[in-house]
């Protein structure tokens, strides 16, 4: 059982390399503090693959830490903006996930501040890890229906005029949950000003690049890459619901 900390009981000396990284200031502290009380956060937990200092977190980025935590009596993920991130708040990321929300996208929005963004949070593996660690009968089952749920929201996004941004390279960007759910998550470099282009990203990233390609193919069959090239740039130019029926009919799914 994960053993949740309560925040007011977390001092700077324990908890300012997290709140405050990576370089930890009594008065910031004491101002993200209060921003976690204001957020309605009462406990975290350190637990995770990524380790900062003695502490254990569920990830790093550029922008943020992540780390999981009780909200309003739910387990969320937190993210904590990094104090030498290039971006001064994190309502860019809160804004981009709440419209990712209205098209059926991402864990859902659970409230913000200038520093802190929690989300519900998501038990699962990045995509590549799932992929490899599937095993017996109904793999190529399983496969099919994690992409096309994929497809489905990458499609949900491009006609909402949402690009994602960073799924041309999508490995710590999808999450599949215990039901085989998949989860796109890390909005923070989202954007409603250029063309949305997830979908097109997507497949890229599955079927042709050089690390994830295999293990689908290992899975659900050989994708002929010369007649799918075409078909992505028609979408491109057009994200109807007919060119991505086309899509998934090419890829198997």
């Amino acid at each position: 059982m994960t053993e949740f900390t309560p925040v007011q009981s977390l001092t700077f000396e324990e908890f300012g390399q997290i709140l405050c990284y990576p370089r930890p200031e009594r008065d910031e502290f004491h101002l993200r503090q209060k921003e976690l009380k204001l957020l309605g956060v009462n406990a975290i937990s350190f637990t995770g693959p990524t380790k900062i200092k003695d502490r254990q977190i569920l990830g790093k980025g550029c922008v943020s830490l992540v780390i999981k935590a009780e909200m309003n009596r739910e387990i969320v993920a937190l993210k904590i903006r990094r104090v030498d991130a290039d971006r001064p708040h994190m309502s860019h990321e809160s804004s981009m996930l709440r419209l990712a929300n209205r098209s059926g996208v991402g864990p859902s929005h659970r409230g913000s501040t200038k520093n802190l963004l929690a989300m519900t949070y998501i038990r699962g593996l990045p995509i590549s890890r799932w992929v490899e660690t599937l095993s017996g009968r109904g793999q190529k089952t399983k496969v099919r229906q994690v992409v096309s749920a994929i497809l489905t929201q990458c499609f949900a996004m491009d006609n909402a005029g949402l690009d994602h941004g960073e799924l041309s390279n999508a490995s710590k960007h999808i999450l599949v949950d215990g039901q085989g759910i998949p989860w796109i998550i890390d909005f923070e470099s989202a954007s409603m000003t250029r063309k949305p282009n997830n979908l097109t990203s997507i497949v890229q990233f599955l079927f042709v690049n050089p690390k994830m390609a295999p293990l689908i193919e290992k899975r659900i069959g050989h994708i002929d890459r010369d007649a799918l090239f075409p078909l992505l740039r028609s979408y491109k130019k057009s994200a109807t619901q007919e060119l991505l029926a086309e899509v998934s009919r090419h890829l198997g799914i």
